[in-house]
C-alpha cells in the first residue's frame, strides 16, 4: 500500500508531529518515507541528545548518513554504536570528537592507525574495541568542570 500526501502538512516553528505507523496486515515487506530536500524536518537533536550509528552507506564515522542523516558527532551529541549495522563505525585520520560513547554489546568501534577518539563526557564499551598502532581515546571535557568515567564490563 502506498500513500501519498501530495498537499503536504502546514508547520509553524516549533510545532511537533509524530507519525504513527501501524501494520494491521501484518506483512513482513516494509515501508518507505521520502522527504524532499526541502522539508522542515529537523534531524538534528538537541544539545546532549544521542546520535545513533546506523551504518547506512559505509564504515565512516565522519559522514553524517552513517549517523541517520543528522550530523556528525562533537561534544555537544553523545553517541550510541548499536550491534545490528553490518557497517560498524571506523575513525580514521587525526580526531574524531563525541560527546559520551556507547558501544553497545556485540558492537564494534575501530580506530586506524595513529587516530584519535575524543570523548567530551562519558565512555562505556560494552561490545569492542579494535585499536590500530598510535591510536587514543583522550578522555577531555570542553567544561571547566566535568568528572568523565571509563566503563567496560
Amino acid at each position: 500500500m502506498e500513500v501519498h500526501i501530495n498537499n503536504g502538512i502546514t508547520v509553524a516553528a516549533g510545532d511537533e508531529y509524530y507519525l504513527n505507523i501501524s501494520n494491521f496486515s501484518n506483512s513482513t515487506s516494509g515501508f518507505t518515507l521520502n522527504f524532499s530536500a526541502t522539508s522542515p524536518i529537523a534531524y538534528t537533536p538537541a544539545a546532549g541528545g544521542n546520535l545513533l550509528w546506523i551504518g547506512s552507506l559505509s564504515t565512516d564515522w565522519y559522514n553524517p548518513e552513517n549517523w541517520g542523516g543528522c550530523a556528525v558527532p562533537n561534544c555537544v551529541y553523545n553517541v550510541v554504536i548499536p550491534s545490528a549495522p553490518v557497517n560498524q563505525p571506523t575513525i580514521t585520520g587525526l580526531t574524531a570528537v563525541c560527546g559520551s560513547a556507547d558501544i553497545n554489546n556485540g558492537a564494534t568501534l575501530s580506530m586506524a592507525v595513529n587516530s584519535q577518539l575524543k570523548v567530551c563526557n562519558n565512555f562505556v564499551n560494552n561490545g569492542s574495541l579494535l585499536a590500530g598502532a598510535n591510536s587514543t581515546i583522550l578522555m577531555q571535557s570542553d567544561s571547566a568542570v566535568q568528572n568523565q568515567s571509563m566503563t567496560e564490563p
